[in-house]
């Protein structure tokens, strides 16, 4: 999915000749055969050890139990270890503080890469398609380094050709008897866009590759363990929350809380719903966050203003904010039914 670098490797070819072909086909071949194997039923898979860079300020720690002395540790994930929601031994609850954690992809290094490759700017009413396309795009950073083939990344991350997203889809509604004006964007506009991933693919920006996914599978929003071990993880989360005016407001360290669905704004305005990709969470006693990458551009959300990390585009928001079921792009040869571990 990344445009093609100036390394290439030297591979057999059908004829038996050795021919020289960009890292990034290599990978893609590599990806294909992993896709063809016997779905497995257990998550994680990792072809390959991963090495942590940057680090949470808040990392999850071990907690001893008030009753029977237990020692609980945090349990271990491909990003981010996650603490013991309960004690292993004797299933009585932590006390207040033991599981608080804080993650952000954004803050995170994989083999010295950021799972978040590019911040998008969307431009009119196109969330959905922008978001979807950033949760290909980490996804496949992720694949790329699990499976070693991180010179195929170029430093901003592969790119997807959203507007060849937006034309397919257009059509798809096209073929159920929508006309050009009258297409929106809603709930139903996700699964299409998915399944337009699936089917027929997307079109790349620089290499002309179509790229598509294996398959997807939804998450309860009210299962916050199922939420943050896919997170912990390395998968980002499609999701979507309904959002007014003051959003755009919206300041690091700050927890946005939604307008109410029903409600109307001074100027006549109901909310509109916003899709975005969760790219990591946070616990502190009772409150659940989760940390949401927008398709407004940097310039949201600020960060900072220099530097190769990100400098915006992540806000926050609480879980039970969430509006649409967060939705987990599977990579590898995944099944749909997974034991969370």
């Amino acid at each position: 999915m990344a445009a093609a670098p100036a390394s290439s490797d030297t591979i057999a070819s059908s004829s038996g000749e050795a021919t020289s072909v960009p890292a990034w086909m290599k990978a893609m071949t590599l990806l294909e055969k992993i896709r063809t194997l016997i779905p497995r039923a257990f998550r994680p898979y990792y072809p390959r050890t991963v090495e942590r860079g940057t680090r949470s300020a808040k990392e999850a720690k071990s907690w001893t139990c008030k009753v029977c002395n237990y020692e609980n540790k945090p349990t271990q994930h491909l990003l981010f270890d996650l603490p013991a929601t309960i004690c292993e031994e004797c299933c009585f609850p932590p006390h207040e503080g033991a599981t608080d954690f804080d993650f952000c992809f954004a803050d995170l290094g994989m083999n010295d890469f950021c799972p978040i490759g590019h911040v998008k700017k969307q431009i009119g009413n196109t969330c959905i398609a922008y978001t979807i396309a950033s949760a290909v795009e980490v996804t496949h950073r992720v694949m790329m380094i699990l499976l070693g083939e991180e010179e195929a990344l170029t430093k901003y991350g592969p790119f997807i050709n959203v507007d060849d997203l937006l034309k397919k889809y257009a059509k798809r509604c096209s073929g159920k008897g929508c006309e050009v004006g009258s297409i929106t964007y809603g709930a139903h506009s996700v699964i299409d866009m998915l399944s337009i991933m699936r089917s027929d693919g997307v079109m790349g920006l620089e290499n002309g590759c179509v790229h598509k996914i294996a398959d997807w599978a939804y998450i309860s929003a009210d299962d916050f363990t199922a939420i943050i071990t896919a997170l912990a993880n390395g998968y980002p989360l499609i999701a979507g929350f309904y959002c007014g005016k003051r959003v755009g407001q919206l300041r690091p360290g700050e927890i946005y809380v939604p307008p109410e669905m029903d409600s109307v704004s001074e100027s006549g305005q109901r909310p509109v719903g916003h899709a975005v990709l969760l790219v990591g969470a946070r616990q502190e006693g009772a409150e659940q966050i989760v940390y949401f990458l927008s398709s407004s551009g940097e310039w949201f959300c600020q960060r900072c203003n220099e530097g190769d990390r990100i400098r915006g585009g992540i806000g926050a928001i609480r879980n039970k904010d969430l509006c649409l079921p967060p939705i987990q792009i599977l990579r590898f040869n995944e099944s749909h039914t997974q034991m969370i571990l």
